[in-house]
């Protein structure tokens, strides 16, 4: 993509997420990695985060869909809700 399009996708994530700040420097790092990928793809990837994520994506987010994927795939065990209690054999101290 070219910086015009690069600049779009910062300003829809600063937009979207108000604590992401177009400092000089963020701006000029973004772009030099934005400048890797197709415009369309970097586009619609995030506009997936921004569905269902609500902090800003990273660089590799946005590079590589499945660092975003990696992250989503492991949760810390629910070991403390009733139903995990229930369900899992879980010991109450």
């Amino acid at each position: 993509m070219d910086q015009k399009q690069a600049d779009q996708i910062i300003t829809k994530i600063a937009t979207v997420y108000r604590g992401f700040e177009l400092t000089k420097e963020r701006v000029k790092i973004w772009r030099q990695f934005m400048e890797q990928i197709d415009f369309n793809l970097a586009d619609k990837r995030v506009d997936r985060h921004i569905a269902i994520n609500k902090f800003p994506p990273t660089i590799a987010e946005i590079l590589n869909s499945e660092e975003s994927n990696k992250k989503k795939k492991w949760e810390e065990p629910d070991t403390l809700s009733p139903a995990a209690v229930m369900q899992g054999g879980y010991i109450l101290m």
